[in-house]
């Protein structure tokens, strides 16, 4: 029997069809993201002229404001209260955890549970403040605003960002959720007006509004955007802190071993405070968390351990004086959120109201230790108090 070659095989690749599909689809994708784009850039810091007006489609138009989406507002009270939990404060807590937004009294220890529904859920809530008699509160990208047991969206578009505001009438908005694009803030009223419109460059923090405009970060810089587009540059550093009034910021070497400079808008670098080179602050991962004290005496700013390489530990809240830059308190931080380390002043300077381990805490400004609150509160993201 001879032996014979035996047919070729012709090869079916049934795959080849989709999978060039595929790639050709991720090639257009990749192109037109960075004609977009344009690739990440820097605020322009120091005196210039303003920026170009925005485009139409640039501008939102405030009747873009949507109430027909505001939930109703739910409450419950989880506790009739337990007694004072400050016995010289009469203060309210408003504190953002997993199930929700909590509303604290210090007096009585009456705990009101808090839910937005028909929005954003309330569990992804990680700024809260206060504007005037109102709580802002940030909840996956809907800003909310809660007053005399109402609730509705202050924003005039989806997929918007609060920011920090020193105003009693509005707050400012962010629209920007990638460093690689430019993004538009405006200020808008309990109305739906807006007021002011500003354009920020890519890789632009903003830091606090007021009614003139915005203090924002940039890799390297801290500047602020007037509302008639001028920058003017604050400091040549990164930003841990601000108020409108007063800034801390970051010096760093290479180490890194970090300062921290605080000072006024107009005079940034009076004291300065060398950190343990084992040390670094919030500000130094791009997340400036710190807080003033509302009379500017002390700077509460939540610090990092290092372990070399292997990360950072458990984390701290340390309090300054901003006169001397000494450090008069240090104590462990939140275990639950360490990269978020929420805390917030009393209206009147007092207290620091802070998390430490799974606990909310209090210090009394000025002494050398905080005092546990009895609450019901756990994974707290945010705080505020009013």
């Amino acid at each position: 029997m001879s032996w014979e070659e035996p047919p070729q095989r012709r090869g079916r690749r049934p795959w080849l069809l989709p999978a060039g599909i595929g790639v050709a689809v991720l090639a257009v994708l990749v192109v037109a993201f960075a004609l977009r784009a344009g690739g990440p850039s820097t605020l322009a810091v120091g005196p210039s002229a303003p920026p170009a007006a925005a485009d139409a489609a640039d501008v939102v138009d405030p009747r873009d404001l949507i109430p027909e989406r505001s939930g109703r507002l739910r409450t419950a009270t989880e506790s009739a209260g337990s007694g004072p939990l400050l016995t010289d404060a009469d203060l309210t807590i408003v504190a953002a955890d997993d199930t929700g937004v909590q509303f604290v009294d210090t007096a009585t220890g009456d705990l009101r549970r808090v839910q937005v529904v028909n929005t954003a859920p309330a569990s992804l809530t990680d700024r809260v403040f206060v504007v005037g008699d109102s709580i802002i509160i940030d909840a996956d990208a809907d800003v909310v605003r809660i007053r005399d047991g109402g609730v509705r969206p202050v924003r005039i578009a989806r997929n918007h960002r609060a920011i920090t505001t020193i105003d009693d009438r509005s707050v400012w908005v962010f629209d920007n959720f990638s460093p690689f694009v430019d993004g538009i803030a405006s200020r808008v009223d309990f109305d739906g007006e807006v007021h002011d419109q500003i354009r920020l460059p890519a890789a632009t923090q903003p830091l606090v509004g007021t009614d003139a405009g915005l203090v924002v970060t940039a890799p390297g810089a801290v500047s602020v955007i007037s509302t008639d587009g001028s920058r003017r540059l604050v400091a040549r550093g990164t930003a841990v802190a601000a108020d409108g009034e007063r800034v801390a910021w970051l010096q760093c070497a290479d180490e890194p071993s970090c300062a921290v400079v605080m000072g006024t808008m107009d005079d940034p670098d009076q004291v300065r405070t060398t950190l343990d080179p084992a040390v670094l602050p919030a500000g130094f991962f791009g997340i400036p968390f710190g807080a003033f004290s509302p009379d500017g005496r002390w700077l509460a700013l939540p610090v990092y351990r290092t372990r070399g390489r292997r990360g950072v530990e458990q984390s701290t809240v340390t309090v300054l004086d901003t006169a001397t830059g000494i450090e008069v308190l240090r104590t462990d931080g939140s275990s639950v959120t360490p990269l978020d380390q929420p805390l917030a002043w009393s209206p009147d300077g007092r207290y620091l109201i802070f998390v430490s381990g799974s606990d909310i805490h209090a210090w009394r400004a000025g002494s050398s230790e905080s005092t546990a609150l009895d609450t019901e509160l756990r994974g707290v993201r945010a705080l505020a108090v009013r």
